[in-house]
């Protein structure tokens, strides 16, 4: 089978008197069969994010669920995507994923569907 997965991204923009906007949606052909959905909590030092049977990470949505603090998320060493609390982000990953909360431990909502 052929483009199992679908990403839609919107984003729009406007402040002083600059608009932008951008719709794009994408169809992708996944290898592997497996997704894990779970939430982690996330500590203030770098550590693994807990993502079991899924042995190449492909896509991966993550919510900050927390109310105050921000989370770093990315390869180990190179935490590449913030998310302020609240805030999500879609995303493919290189490798296995790191994470680490600014000043206290946040849970962060991660779905991961298999490369």
């Amino acid at each position: 089978m052929a483009n199992e997965l679908t990403t839609t991204i919107a984003l729009e923009y406007e402040k002083g008197g600059v608009r932008q906007r951008v719709y794009t949606t994408n169809t992708i052909t996944v290898t592997g069969t497996e997704v894990a959905n779970f939430i982690q909590s996330i500590g203030t030092s770098e550590e693994a994010v807990a993502v079991s049977d899924i042995a190449t990470q492909g896509y991966v949505y993550a919510e900050n669920l927390d109310a105050t603090n921000y989370v770093e998320i990315g390869l180990t060493g190179k935490l590449a995507v913030k998310l302020k609390a609240g805030e999500s982000a879609l995303f493919r990953t290189g490798g296995a994923l790191y994470a680490q909360a600014n000043t206290g431990a946040v849970r962060v909502h991660f779905i991961v569907i298999e490369d």
